[in-house]
């Protein structure tokens, strides 16, 4: 996603000459922001840029540079801080030699490698495309830095605060948490393991996290909070033979269970024994599927596992009696992996990409399942669903030309909006969280790599 405007708004009266970097005119006092996610460092150089003036390293290189220099400012932060995107590192001082107190703060922004690289007009480019942070549309796509090489995984500790977890490009997991509910973030940590799929997460019935993912050796491995919102266990290995990423649900009495798809095509699901406990062994449900399963609870609390077969239709498989149905298909021919939610009423719909590119939906009536419906769009990847604070569903997904886009319910249980855009330049596909307060969030991995995210200003409102 690269770099953000450096003030808090863009106006075509703030550009000056381009130089060793790009000159900019404020207003003296004007906070400057760290245009990534990196640490400071400081130069000096009192004939030139100021004596001492800050240095960013980034936590990615941006357009192949290492870091950036402010020039004609001074540190607000402590050297060696690190400091997240969009968060204020000094504020514009008087224009060098200035003396009157009309004359504007000043800042020449430019690349950084041992000293300043020269090219003032990268820069210039840079900034020509750079979203004003916390702005509308595009421009309110936030960095949480990091390393990350698929779609990251979500969840909310017992006392509010989200979670956010994805494999990292070293195959480890990482992890970053808020610090508070609704609040900052924490900087990145490592719970360790060798992943060769992406994460389940869920919560336990005692409000314990824990994570699940496919290892080098096929398995299923796991690792868990040792207490809600607590330290970490080390990993342990749940066995099996699969071939990508588990979904995990949580039964009406609290157990977790994990499904996943074996070497020989068919479902698999394993069970803790009782809630928080112990796990079962492996036990194989049939069927032949392709690609990750989706599982969801009914709302009388019987699980229902999704998963698109080998001739490209929707199947599905739920509990009742005691154990589970046989297979049953729903039709359709999707291209990639399904996503499921409650409505307001209770009822699931499920959503994925069609073989036409678009968006497509089905859903349960009480009485059994609609006709497959088509929301249109133009879909780059597999759709995410969250729920609104007032029942009301909303969809996300990569378009193709790497946005994303949302679509949403205009009433709980109602009809669908048209398509909007909500920017970003995003890799692979997105994890949506809801805040304590309702609020949704949209986690991502961006062009650089790293988390980026943006947030619902109210519940069931509009997007920072």
């Amino acid at each position: 996603m690269g770099i953000i405007w450096p003030y808090p708004t863009k106006e075509a009266s703030m550009w000056r000459r381009i130089d060793q970097g790009q000159d900019l005119q404020v207003a003296v006092g004007t906070p400057i922001y760290a245009i990534a996610s990196g640490t400071i460092s400081v130069a000096h150089d009192p004939n030139g840029f100021g004596d001492p003036y800050p240095i960013l390293t980034f936590d990615s290189p941006q357009d192949g540079n290492p870091a950036c220099y402010y020039g004609h400012n001074h540190p607000e932060v402590p050297v060696g801080a690190h400091v997240t995107q969009g968060q204020t590192i000094c504020h514009a001082l008087q224009v060098p030699g200035g003396n009157a107190s009309g004359d504007p703060g000043w800042l020449e922004l430019g690349w950084w490698n041992n000293g300043p690289t020269g090219n003032g007009q990268s820069m210039h480019d840079a900034l020509v495309a750079a979203p004003v942070f916390g702005g509308s549309g595009p421009h309110g796509w936030a960095s949480l830095g990091g390393a990350i090489n698929e779609a990251p995984a979500v969840a909310r500790n017992s006392d509010g605060r989200l979670e956010v977890f994805a494999r990292g490009t070293d195959n480890s997991l990482r992890h970053v948490w808020q610090n508070s509910p609704e609040g900052g973030w924490s900087d990145w940590a490592s719970l360790g393991g060798s992943l060769t799929s992406e994460l389940a997460a869920a919560a336990n019935s005692d409000g314990r996290l824990e994570l699940f993912a496919r290892s080098t050796d096929n398995a299923l491995w796991h690792i868990w909070q040792d207490s809600a919102g607590g330290g970490w266990s080390k990993w342990a290995s749940l066995g099996g033979g699969i071939t990508g990423a588990a979904a995990v649900g949580r039964n009406s009495d609290g157990r977790l269970e994990a499904f996943a798809r074996g070497t020989d095509g068919a479902l698999w699901h394993i069970w803790q024994d009782s809630a928080g406990g112990g796990w079962s062994k492996w036990s194989s449900l049939g069927g032949g599927i392709t690609g990750d399963p989706t599982v969801a609870r009914n709302a009388d609390g019987r699980l229902e596992a999704f998963a698109r077969g080998t001739d490209g239709a929707l199947w599905h498989i739920w509990q009742g009696g005691g154990g589970w149905s046989n297979w049953a298909s729903l039709g359709g021919k999707l291209d990639g992996d399904i996503a499921v939610a409650n409505n307001a009423d209770g009822h699931l719909e499920a959503f994925a990409r069609g073989a036409d590119g678009a968006l497509w939906h089905i859903w349960h009536s009480g009485g059994g399942w609609s006709n497959w419906s088509s929301l249109g769009g133009r879909l780059g990847g597999a759709p995410s669903v969250g729920r609104n604070a007032d029942g009301r569903l909303e969809v996300f997904a990569r378009g193709t030309d790497g946005s994303v886009q949302h679509i949403w319910q205009t009433a709980p249980n109602g009809d669908w909006s048209g398509w909007a855009s909500l920017g970003g330049g995003i890799v692979g596909d997105l994890a949506v969280a809801s805040h304590a307060d309702g609020r949704l969030e949209l986690l991502v991995r961006g062009t650089d790599n790293a988390l980026w995210h943006r947030w619902q200003t109210a519940p069931s409102n509009g997007w920072n």
